[in-house]
Parts: structure tokens; C-alpha cells; sequence
């Protein structure tokens, strides 16, 4: 479909036309009639390297620059990673629906020391609350107030449901809730700031070293 664009050769090039909604209508439509996608409204989000539309707010359709030869990981990456997010979704259906507090995070914990033991005071800030399954706290609580120790989830983790712990895909339930979270990829992204780390992940396996240390074999 390149005929559909002025030619782009250089980066400097993509850089002036990657994000200019007017200039890709006629590939997004091309594409869109293609595959068999109605939409009204399209826009380009603020901050990316390939062309990127938002249709409608409910289709994200992705064009790869010529010059990064990103597609096929990111395509294997996506295949590795939806067999862990089918299992997560097929285990929500049949899990208990609770009311859950969607941000539980150090912040959010008040604790108190009784009879030498710590115990939890009180629980604040429920803007982020709703009606879903137990394994939707875990991100927050791995992320932030466990910070990735394998130790303090468990201890958190026995004293909420013992039976947890004898759950053998536990870890890659969390790692699965981490990806689906609503802060799951802003919690990844500020991990990948603060550690150093290279970026971007180029396995699932380095992705797994540095999100869920010790905690899930990928």
C-alpha cells in the first residue's frame, strides 16, 4: 500500500509523517475495508515511533516503520503471551466475584504493631474500586508494597488464604494480572526506569527475571 503515501526514505522522512492522521486515512481505510473494520472516529495518540490510530476508541491498529525490524518480535511475543492471558481469563469466569479495592499498593496500607506482630489497620482509598476476582490485587501488592520479595508474598498471601500458596499456576496468575491490570504496564514501565533495565524486553524470559523474579518460571 505504499503507493497510498508520499515515499518515505529516510527518518527524517517518518519523523514529519508518522503521526498525521490526513496523510494515512487512505492506508488506515485500505486496511480497515480489508479486514472487515467499520469505524467514525480516528486519532493518533501522543507519544509513539510507528503510526498508530485509535478507532473509535475500541481498535488500535498499529503500521511498523520501514526502518525497525520490531514486528516479528513483538508478533511472537503477543503469541507467547496469549496463552497466559486465556488462562487468566478462563480462571476469572469461574472465580468468585468480590468487591476488590483495584489499587492495593503501600500507600494505601495503614498498619499497626499489636502483641509484637503487625497487623493491618486499615485499608484506604476505594476511587479505584469494583466488582472483580482476588487475583486482580495481586499487581499492586507484588509491585509495590512486596517489591518483587517472594517472602513478604507469601507471608502477605498465607495470612489472606493459605490455600493460595498451594496453587501451583499462582505465579503465572500474577504475572498474567500484572498484564492485564489497568496500571499493570505503567507499574512495568516505571520498573523498567527505576531498575536500569534494558528496554525493551527481548523474551518473555527476560521480562520474567526482572517483573516476577523467583516467583514464575516463563
Amino acid at each position: 500500500m505504499s503507493f497510498l503515501l508520499p515515499q518515505i526514505a529516510t527518518w527524517e522522512q517518518w519523523a514529519a509523517l508518522f503521526d498525521d492522521v490526513r496523510a494515512w486515512r487512505p492506508v488506515v481505510d485500505a486496511i480497515c475495508e480489508r479486514e472487515g473494520i467499520a469505524y467514525d472516529t480516528i486519532e493518533a495518540p501522543e507519544s509513539n515511533t510507528n503510526a498508530v490510530f485509535i478507532l473509535d476508541r475500541r481498535v488500535v491498529l498499529k503500521i511498523y516503520s520501514p526502518f525497525w525490524e520490531e514486528f516479528p518480535f513483538e508478533r511472537r511475543l503477543m503469541e507467547l503471551l496469549q496463552a497466559l492471558l486465556d488462562e487468566a481469563s478462563a480462571a476469572s469466569r469461574t472465580a468468585r466475584r468480590v468487591v476488590i479495592h483495584g489499587d492495593l499498593n503501600a500507600e494505601h496500607l495503614l498498619i499497626e504493631e499489636r502483641g509484637g506482630r503487625w497487623n493491618v489497620s486499615a485499608l484506604i482509598d476505594f476511587g479505584d474500586a469494583r466488582i472483580g476476582v482476588p487475583c486482580y490485587e495481586w499487581m499492586p501488592l507484588w509491585l509495590g508494597l512486596c517489591n518483587r520479595d517472594v517472602a513478604v508474598m507469601h507471608a502477605f498471601l498465607d495470612t489472606y488464604d493459605p490455600d493460595l500458596l498451594a496453587d501451583d499456576a499462582l505465579g503465572r496468575r500474577v504475572a498474567a494480572w500484572t498484564l492485564l491490570h489497568d496500571f499493570g504496564t505503567d507499574a512495568i514501565a516505571e520498573l523498567f526506569d527505576t531498575s536500569g533495565a534494558t528496554r525493551p524486553a527481548r523474551s518473555l524470559e527476560a521480562l520474567q527475571v526482572l517483573v516476577w523474579p523467583d516467583l514464575w518460571q516463563a
